[in-house]
Formats: structure tokens, sequence, C-alpha cells
């Protein structure tokens, strides 16, 4: 592992709602011997301080990356309130990212702006989000795209799903295409799901086209995953969308087209 300049890895901010999944996450990170601020292993360290001074600190300057489990339990504490407010001054004096958002619902994190890059917990498993943090401390260089490529090509569903995944967390826009290609033709939906969520990740117009088709998806995961990609675009989708609501005779794509609009 590359020499450490902080104190910590990571530090993981979460509601105690989602402690059980952190705790599988953090003890991923730990067998490979990253350091991660978990409060659970900081008792004496934090027994007697002043909490709102000491975890400013901590999440204002400690750790490299700082990754927040997005929750509506998240956003309703205090605690994790504060924890965010220090985060996001962090993040908005250095120029490389910072906080790395793990989504476990729909809820939207306040003051977060909607092109950073997230994790769907309910797309990507645990240890694969462990895997990418892994990744991402060890990497020196920029990641390999002609391995991903490969990858994206490769027979194995596994190896198409990772790649895509890594397209995602990296924002590797000159692989947009590939991933379209995917998300619009591949063999198996949860390749397809997984290559609308990259899509959405990029946040990419020149995807628009590409997911109005995949709305049309018969698996209802791409067609979420696609309809959330619209939504992040924004109010210039919501005339195709009110087209199809209104003319389509595929009432799936009909009811997705409805959903964006209501979270446009």
């Amino acid at each position: 592992m590359k020499t450490q300049k902080f104190k910590y890895d990571v530090a993981v901010s979460f509601a105690g709602e989602d402690r059980s999944l952190v705790e599988e996450f953090v003890n991923i990170l730990a067998s490979q011997h990253v350091s991660v601020f978990y409060d659970s292993w900081e008792q004496a360290s934090l027994w007697g301080k002043d909490l709102y001074q000491y975890l400013d600190l901590i999440y204002r300057q400690a750790a490299e990356y700082c990754v927040i489990f997005v929750s509506r339990h998240y956003v309703e504490k205090a605690w994790t309130k504060h924890e965010l407010k220090s985060a996001q001054a962090r993040a908005f004096q250095q120029n490389s990212e910072y906080i790395l958002p793990i989504k476990l619902d729909e809820t939207e994190l306040p003051g977060i702006p909607g092109t950073i890059a997230y994790i769907d917990i309910r797309r990507v498993k645990i240890d694969e989000v462990a895997n990418l943090l892994l990744e991402k401390l060890n990497r020196s260089n920029e990641p390999n795209l002609e391995d991903i490529t490969d990858r994206l090509k490769s027979s194995n569903k596994s190896d198409r799903i990772s790649a895509l995944t890594e397209i995602a967390v990296f924002q590797l826009f000159d692989l947009l295409e590939p991933s379209i290609d995917i998300m619009l033709n591949d063999p198996f939906p949860e390749v397809r799901e997984r290559a609308a969520w990259t899509i959405d990740n990029l946040k990419d117009e020149r995807a628009l086209t590409a997911l109005i088709q995949a709305i049309h998806d018969d698996a209802f995961g791409v067609r979420s995953a696609a309809g959330w990609g619209l939504v992040h675009l924004g109010e210039k989708v919501a005339p195709y969308m009110k087209e199809i609501s209104q003319t389509s005779d595929n009432p799936r794509a009909s009811e997705m087209a409805d959903l964006v609009l209501m979270n446009l």
C-alpha cells in the first residue's frame, strides 16, 4: 500500500440503523490492512473527548477518503449532519475526490452535487464496493483502459459487470459508447442493469437517446436504473417523457416515464 499521508485511509460516516452493512464493509477493509476510522473501534480514543470538535477534525482532516452511507436515516441524524458538514468543507478545499457516497435507498445527500458518482448498494455488492475502494487506495496511475475494455468484451458476465462498475467509479467517459452498447444489447438483464447504472453515474447527455430506449427494457432493474439516469439529466428529458407517457403502447415504458416526470 502507498505511503500514508493521513492518520486514516478511510473514515466512514453512517446512521446507526445502517451499522450492520457498515460493519461488513469495514471488516473487509481491515482484513486488507486499511486504516479505518469506525466509531466502534475508537471507543478508547473517543472517551472523554469533546466529540463535536474531535469529529470535525476527523472528517475534515484525518482521512484520505470519507465514505458516506446515504440513507433516509442518515439525513435525519444530528451527528451525521455534523460529519457531513465537516466532510463537505474538506471536499470544497481540494480538487480531487474525497467524499465517496454509497446510496442505500433513493435519499439524496444534501449539499452534494448531483454530478458526483455514487455506488448504489442495491446494485453493487458490499464486497465489490470494498474492492473498488482498495483499488482507489492502491492506484498510482490512471485505470488501465485496455484491461477494462477487454473485460467489457469478455464472455464472462462477471468480468463485464466489474468493468462497468470501474467505469462508473472512475468516471471513464471514453468508455461511454461501449457501456451504452451493453445496456441495450447484453443478453443478461443484470449486466444491462449495471450498464444503465454506470451511464447514470456518468451523467452524459450523449446517452439521452439510449436511456430513453432502455426504459422500454423487459427487466424492471434496467428500466429503473435508466429512469434515474434520465432524472439526473434534468428538465431537458421532460418532453420525451411526456410523449412516451401519452403515446407509447408499452405500459412499462409509460409507467417509467411517469416516474421520471415525478422525480424531475
